[in-house]
């Protein structure tokens, strides 16, 4: 629940709006070295006094779908004289290591800069708008949720990387030798080596048994020339026995969402639902090819 200071709650009371301001606060999107990605800055930039006009926040719940709903979004149109905002130009404020694109917004309504409340918190998912005639451009602002598009099944998963495989069943005749991982619900590889070097998929080697969450994954070795090498693995295995608030946690957390506006709160399935989803999961085991998902009501 958001709590308004009691001054700025006055102001609204009084129905006397035009004491009223936006403010803003920008926080470029840096690359971050020692991570390896880009994050948003610790510390905002103040770009209120740019801010010509914040469009209506729009949002839908409920459109065709269960309880599905459509992040809120707006568009934020700044003056921008100075070209603070064109990439590559001598007074960007995105020169170096920042970029538009990722950065974060958070709008405040309030009577000043220390009496305010936070209303929205955007993200920049698309370049600008610029307006060079009136010296002004567009910034389309959306929910830090929608960063969860940009999130793959693999990326949401646990790394194994340089592991040695263990052999399976070693080579026969008319049979090839077979490698195994360590652990079980391997999702699928980012490489295979042979004695350090990088070997190809379905010329030197073969992948089964993926996803298989009670057996590792096997890995045949197809290409006879490295028979008896050792073999190295990095690859990705599923998570399991998660709950759901850690799911939701862990995916926001992989899509950059500001960790201070996480509140997650543990859920609790009726028995109606915790049916319906018990007898698809049997129903999938039992019929390999089903394909209709059930509805959670």
């Amino acid at each position: 629940m958001t709590e308004i200071p009691a001054e700025l709650a006055a102001v609204i009371k009084s129905g006397d709006l035009r004491q009223l301001k936006v403010f803003c606060t920008f926080y470029r999107n840096k690359w971050d070295a020692q991570a390896g990605k880009f994050a948003p800055e610790a510390t905002g930039v103040d770009i209120s006094s740019m801010i010509q006009k914040a469009g209506t926040l729009s949002k839908t719940l409920d459109i065709s779908e269960v309880s599905r709903f459509e992040a809120n979004n707006m568009v934020l149109t700044l003056s921008d004289v100075k070209g603070l905002f064109n990439e590559g130009t001598p007074n960007s404020i995105f020169s170096g290591d920042y970029q538009i694109y990722g950065s974060y917004v958070n709008l405040y309504v309030g009577i000043s800069q220390t009496i305010k409340t936070q209303l929205f918190t955007g993200v920049i998912k698309e370049l600008p708008t610029y307006k060079p005639d009136d010296y002004q451009l567009d910034l389309r602002l959306v929910s830090p949720l929608e960063l969860l598009n940009d999130i793959k099944a693999k990326d949401f998963s646990n790394t194994i990387t340089g592991e040695t495989l263990t052999l399976d069943h070693p080579a026969a005749e008319g049979q090839n030798p077979f490698y195994q991982t360590s652990q079980n619900g391997v999702g699928g590889f980012n490489a295979i080596y042979a004695n350090g070097i990088k070997l190809f998929e379905g010329v030197d080697y073969e992948v089964t048994r993926l996803g298989k969450f009670t057996q590792p994954a096997l890995v045949e070795i197809i290409n006879s020339d490295l028979f008896g090498q050792t073999f190295t693995a990095d690859y990705y295995v599923w998570h399991t026995n998660l709950a759901t608030e850690e799911i939701i946690s862990g995916l926001l957390q992989m899509a950059g969402y500001a960790q201070d506006k996480l509140n997650i709160q543990p859920v609790t399935w009726n028995s109606a639902v915790r049916s319906e989803v018990a007898f698809e999961a049997m129903a999938r085991c039992l019929i390999p090819n089903l394909t209709q998902t059930a509805k959670l009501k």
